[in-house]
């Protein structure tokens, strides 16, 4: 294959215990692998470039699945790209590994199995960071559309009994 980036996550990341069902399932595992690879060669430079003004999506190798990547800087000026696939926000955390025919780049979790419930994707997202418990008071008994990897995903925040509690919930229409 020319002019590939693999996003290869690390031996951490493999070692966790959602993967364990995965692994045994040939075709699940196959999609997986393939969600982590982009036809394009893909350095750090070139992501940062192509998300200047805009959130980048990469074509996978898996058909209709994209990657999407966010650039963040602290207050040092140091830089933190994330990769989103599958449902899953992952770190760079080894860059622009060069290869004979593009880039490896090491993340910390594996793509395309959720590791988190949809709170905890709220919370942690960056893409989604201001939905926090605090701020969704506001949102009480309102419904509101997230953009997701394969369309809009509506929720509801329901205020139960207890006003200082609020849950998530799919709303169908």
């Amino acid at each position: 294959m020319k002019d590939v980036t693999l996003f290869a996550p690390s031996n951490e990341a493999w070692s966790d215990s959602n993967l364990n069902n995965i692994i045994r399932n040939r075709e699940r595992m196959r999609e997986i692998l393939n969600l982590h690879i982009v036809r394009d060669r893909l350095n750090t430079d070139k992501i940062k470039t192509n998300n200047l003004n805009q959130i980048n999506q990469v074509p996978t190798l898996v058909d209709r699945r994209f990657l999407y990547f966010n650039i963040f800087t602290n207050r040092d000026r140091n830089q933190t790209i994330t990769v989103e696939g599958g449902g899953v926000n992952a770190t760079i955390i080894q860059a622009d590994i060069a290869a004979t025919n593009g880039f490896v780049h090491i993340i910390d979790k594996v793509l395309g199995v959720p590791y988190s419930t949809v709170l905890d994707k709220l919370r942690t997202d960056p893409m989604l960071k201001a939905f926090t418990m605090g701020e969704l008071r506001q949102f009480a008994n309102q419904t509101a559309e997230l953009p997701t990897v394969r369309g809009m995903l509506r929720i509801r925040v329901k205020e139960e009994d207890r006003p200082e509690e609020y849950y998530l919930q799919p709303h169908s229409f």
